[in-house]
């Protein structure tokens, strides 16, 4: 067959770092989004949110405020105030996942 061309990776990390600095920015508007969405009584959970770079174009957004998946997901005695949720399906709809 004329006129294809065959590339051979001999490098497979090499996509990964492309997409590395996609995938931060991408995190860090999601971390910023929660942080928006995070109620205030003592700043101490909307300052606590982080990004973690786990591996090469993989980041997690992180909260180590002990009470943050209770705010999240509420209580018996109080309701949910989603903060991370609402921003991992913005970000998904935004770019298509």
């Amino acid at each position: 067959m004329a006129g294809l061309t065959t590339y051979r990776i001999t490098d497979r990390t090499a996509p990964l770092r492309i997409v590395d600095p996609s995938m931060s920015r991408t995190a860090g508007e999601i971390m910023r989004a929660a942080q928006a969405r995070t109620p205030v009584r003592t700043r101490r959970l909307r300052s606590s949110w982080r990004v973690v770079k786990t591996a090469t174009a993989r980041y997690q957004v992180v909260n180590a405020v002990p009470y943050a998946p209770l705010v999240e997901h509420g209580t018996s005695d109080t309701p949910a105030h989603p903060m991370l949720g609402p921003a991992v399906l913005t970000a998904r709809q935004r770019y298509g996942r």
